[in-house]
């Protein structure tokens, strides 16, 4: 489980953190505010809570 794991880093430490997540045989937990910090983490499934439930939203798309 990371909490905001891409807040506060630059562009190349994001992609880095990004492609070791996406490497990782165990299940994977990110929680992020912002969509924006999401574009590293292809096809990983987006979930969004919302006034105390949560909703499917896809999957993710790939790196910029």
């Amino acid at each position: 489980l990371m909490d905001e794991p891409f807040s506060g880093i630059s562009y190349t430490s994001r992609k880095t953190i990004g492609e070791r997540l996406l490497a990782s045989p165990k299940a994977v937990v990110v929680t992020a505010s912002s969509r924006e910090n999401l574009e590293f983490l292809t096809g990983f499934k987006l979930l969004e809570l919302k006034e105390g439930r949560l909703f499917e939203k896809g999957l993710l798309g790939g790196l910029r």
